[in-house]
Parts: structure tokens; sequence; C-alpha cells
């Protein structure tokens, strides 16, 4: 649990360690932890070779390295395919029978929930002599937006879905489960994300319908409708601009972004580094779509589309509900955000991933809150 908390820990506080160190170091680090935690459970592998998603997986890796030394040539792009890397490592683990998952998503849960009450805290300046830039004021706004410890506002909202779906698992402490969505949630409005805000509501709209009583359900619709009324005007402002596809600059440039997309998509793919701000320090040529989901269908054309619609369906056709309500939120995100192309984000996905995946044969009973869960 040591070092799963170390890349926990690492993933949350990207702004501090970047104000001690560097932009690299601060995105390195939880990446650096995952890697190690990978590597020492990399055990039983050969029974694990055979998986057809391994294989798929291994394909398109090897794909995508060879479209990006055809058209992008042999440069630093080709450091963009970690995440595939990263995402093979993470199937072929053997997580030992003692690795608590719960207590992973507790930790995940309260870390994000802290940011997001130090967010909070600080946004109403009870702290005025505090000299860490907590707030991030770059944007059309004079209040600007939360961004707990984070280096962005992107990174910190993204990094509160991963904390709202992370608590959304957490068993046998329902008071503890709901103090935390709770703040994690007031984190998301005070970042002014729309596209963590809608996946989030959808996550718990989704869990609410599915696991509570209708009561239950009743209770929470009030307590939900008191908490939008206490909100200030900036958060109707902010939300209702979603719908302006005409003068919001944001949607504007998104909606373009898009169009960028459909005009230069190929059959084949361009391989890593052809999209996102990042890959613009190897690649002068690199275009950016505002989400990731199109970023790498870009990457790895016809070949991405099918990989990503033989998960989705592979996922449909389990039919658990803690699958569910884990990647239709993080998928309707990533169709509005770049949200994975940040390594601290991408390593709390991954962690979530091998969790979620080790509780394999967990089903939510019906009361969740109480039951007591047998690990395989």
């Amino acid at each position: 649990m040591a070092l799963t908390s170390l890349i926990i820990i690492f993933s949350y506080i990207t702004l501090l360690t970047q104000s001690i160190s560097n932009e690299i170091t601060a995105e390195a680090l939880p990446l650096f932890f995952l890697l190690i935690f990978l590597l020492a459970n990399q055990k039983n592998i050969l029974n694990k070779i055979f998986s057809l998603n391994l294989f798929l997986l291994v394909l398109l890796t090897l794909y995508m390295f060879i479209t990006t030394i055809l058209f992008n040539g042999i440069n630093g792009s080709l450091i963009f395919s970690y995440q595939i890397i990263f995402l093979i490592l993470s199937l072929l683990i053997s997580i030992p029978e003692n690795f608590n998952t719960n207590r992973v998503y507790i930790f995940i849960g309260l870390i994000s929930a802290i940011t997001s009450l130090i967010s909070i805290i600080i946004y109403y300046y009870l702290f005025d002599g505090l000299n860490i830039p907590l707030i991030d004021l770059n944007i059309q706004s004079d209040s600007g937006r939360a961004r707990g410890l984070s280096r962005s506002t992107l990174n910190y909202s993204s990094l509160s879905l991963l904390g709202l779906l992370a608590t959304l698992q957490i068993r046998n402490n329902a008071l503890l489960k709901h103090i935390l969505l709770s703040l994690i949630l007031l984190g998301i409005i005070f970042s002014k994300s729309r596209g963590a805000l809608l996946p989030a509501l959808v996550a718990l709209t989704y869990f609410s319908i599915t696991y509570y009583k209708k009561k239950n359900i009743l209770f929470l619709i009030i307590v939900v409708i008191l908490i939008f009324n206490l909100l200030p005007t900036w958060f109707y402002e902010r939300f209702a601009s979603s719908f302006n596809f005409y003068s919001e600059r944001s949607n504007v440039d998104r909606l373009y972004s898009y169009s960028q997309f459909f005009e230069n998509f190929t059959f084949h793919g361009m391989g890593y580094g052809s999209t996102g701000p990042a890959a613009l320090r190897f690649n002068e040529h690199a275009i950016g779509f505002e989400s990731y989901l199109l970023q790498f269908l870009y990457q790895s054309g016809f070949i991405g589309i099918f990989l990503l619609c033989f998960f989705l369906l592979k996922m449909l056709s389990q039919g658990r509900k803690n699958i569910f309500i884990f990647y239709l939120p993080l998928l309707i995100m990533a169709t509005v955000q770049q949200t994975f192309e940040t390594p601290a984000v991408y390593t709390i996905f991954i962690l979530l991933f091998i969790c979620i995946n080790f509780d394999k044969n967990y089903e939510y009973p019906k009361n969740f809150s109480t039951s007591r869960v047998k690990f395989n």
C-alpha cells in the first residue's frame, strides 16, 4: 500500500512538486512509481500472454510505432507510446491476494477530497497569506478557477472525476463515501470544468438510480436541488454557456478543432505524437482536437476505432455495473477534454483500471454500504 500511496499523492500534488523542481519531474514522478509497481507485480505472465485483449494492444503498439516512423520520423514523439505500454503491463500484472482495492479507492477519494477542500477554502480567500497559487486566473472570469494542488485546471478536474469514480467503488462505509463525494463534487464545480461536471453528474445519477431505494433517490434529489440553489450566479452563467456555440470562445474553438479532425483523419492513422499540445515539443506539425478520444483515433486510424469498439462491446457484454459506472463517465470526459494526455492523470486511471479488473467478479449488492466483499 505504501507504493500505491506514493503514486496517488504525487499524482494529485503536481503543483507543489513543480514549484520545488520542474514540470517534467512533477509529471514523471507518479508515472515512475507506477512503473515500479507494475514491474514488481509482473508474475505468471505465461498464463496471460495469450489473451485477446493483450494481443490487440501489442498489435496496436507495433502498428503505431511503424506509422510514427513513416509519417513523423524517429524523434521524441515515440515517448508517447508509454500510454499503451503501461496498459499492456497492467494486463500482465498479478496483484497479491492481500492487495486491498477498497483501501485504494478510499485513499484516492480522500486525497481528491482534501485537494478539493483546499481549493474551496482558498477560493474564498480565507488564507490571504498563502503564497501557493491554488487558483488559476487565466480564464474569461475574474473569479478564478479552483485547481487543487494540480498544475492546471484540466489536471485537477480530470483527477477529481477519477477521485469521484473511485469513491463510488468504496464499500462498507456509506458515511465516508457520501462525505467524500460531496467534497469532490464541490471541487469539480469550483474548477468550472464543464467537461468534468457533466460526466460526474452522469455517474452520480446512474449510481443513485441503480443502488438507492426510491425514498433515498427522492431525498438525494432534494439535497441536490438545495445545493444548486445555494451556488453563486457564476455557476449558472458558466455552465449555461455550454449551449452557446456561436459567441462562447471555448465552444467555438472546440467545434473548429473537431472539424479539423474530420478534415485530417486518415485510414492508417498518423502515429504517436501527431496530436496534442505536448506533441508540439517534438513535432511542429502536430494538431490538437480538444478531445482525447479524437486524438487517439487520429493517431491510430481505423485500427484504433476497431480496438475501441471491441473494448466497449466487451465491457457492455460483461454487464457489471461497477465497470459501466467507471468507463462511461470517462468516455464522456475524454470526448470533450484532453483528459489522459497528462501523465499524472493517466497514472491514476491505470491504477483504477487495475483495481477494477482485479474486482472482476465483484458486483455491488443492493445493500452496498453494509455488505462484506470476498476477494478471489
